[in-house]
């Protein structure tokens, strides 16, 4: 359960992290330097975000868990 709630701090940092991010790529007007940010500033900080939700998403009980998992997305396509 520490686990959890260390993943859980981690992963609201990671998205604050994130969102400021994603308020500085708003003020770009240049394509180029757009994708050059994407690529170099946010990709990075999605990637360690992802790292934290995947941990956590193994801690918890599937019962608990508020998202459909991998397996739901893949194999439930109707």
């Amino acid at each position: 359960m520490e686990r959890l709630s260390e993943l859980t701090d981690s992963i609201m940092d990671s998205v604050i992290d994130l969102e400021g991010a994603l308020a500085e790529f708003k003020t770009l007007e240049d394509v180029f330097r757009s994708s050059e940010f994407v690529r170099d500033e946010m990709l990075p900080k999605m990637d360690v975000l992802r790292k934290y939700v995947d941990e956590a998403e193994m801690l918890t009980s599937q019962r608990d868990w508020p998202f459909p998992s991998y397996g739901q997305l893949l194999f439930s396509v109707n």
